[in-house]
């Protein structure tokens, strides 16, 4: 009898089927190569409706300012929206301060933040199967492939792993083989900006928001999340849901900046 994969994984458990350290998996966290998770229980939590960047400083002080919080009962797996932000103390635990935006809901634009103080552990961070296909298919990562050239090895706890240099080095090999960009690849500054305005006025045309005229809301997309899916349907590569979520509300910003 075949069982099916399980769908949670925990940083440690990553950094066992990758067979790297746990700084490793946690080094891809920060710099948002991977998506971090939590698993919550039906918990009361403050939303905020608009989908911002936080780690853009105009777009945390638009929500400090301006910004109008609504309650709601929430359960389910989050993303960890901004995990820069998690800094673990001698216990691997980490406390959030309440109303601080911190989790998103893949299906619902917005962010979400906890009414009260909530202690995450070390343990509790979560990277889901999904994200880790992901992960693999972009880095051309075979599974079966480490586990024959570096059988699994065991952790004596969360800060140590016992891995040679060796063995680390050919995983991580494979990860620098997406090398940067060269500088005649890179879209100039004004291009950029043109091409965010663009897409923020077509995304203000859809949704019917755009100002004067007799433009009228699509009938077919109801909101961003219906038109991030039927982009993804399209199956273009670099349409992933992940960098639509980037872009769009970059695009947005470039519209407001007019």
């Amino acid at each position: 009898m075949t069982l099916p994969q399980k769908e949670l994984y925990t940083i440690s458990e990553v950094a066992n089927r990758w067979n790297v350290p746990n700084k490793t998996i946690e080094d891809y966290l920060l710099t948002d190569k991977l998506r971090a998770s939590v698993l919550l229980p039906k918990t009361l939590l403050l939303y905020f409706c608009l989908s911002l960047d936080l780690k853009n400083e105009d777009d945390v002080n638009y929500i400090k300012t301006r910004g109008s919080y609504e309650t709601t009962i929430q359960q389910g797996i989050f993303c960890l929206a901004n995990y820069q932000d998690i800094k673990w103390d001698e216990h691997k635990q980490c406390k959030i301060e309440p109303v601080k935006l911190c989790l998103s809901l893949p299906e619902i634009e917005g962010y979400f933040g906890f009414t009260e103080y909530f202690v995450l552990s070390y343990n509790n961070v979560l990277i889901t199967l999904a994200e880790l296909f992901h992960f693999e298919r972009e880095y051309g990562i075979d599974v079966n492939v480490i586990e024959q050239i570096m059988p699994p090895q065991v952790q004596s706890n969360q800060e140590s792993f016992v891995c040679s240099i060796e063995e680390s080095t050919l995983f991580e090999k494979s990860i620098s083989q997406n090398k940067p960009p060269k500088t005649s690849d890179l879209i100039d500054p004004r291009r950029e900006t043109t091409l965010l305005t663009l897409i923020g006025v077509l995304l203000e045309v859809i949704s019917g928001d755009f100002p004067g005229g007799d433009i009228v809301k699509h009938p077919s997309i109801k909101d961003q999340t219906t038109l991030i899916n039927k982009l993804i349907n399209l199956e273009i590569k670099v349409l992933s849901k992940r960098n639509l979520e980037k872009i769009f509300p970059e695009a947005k910003r470039a519209v407001e900046s007019i």
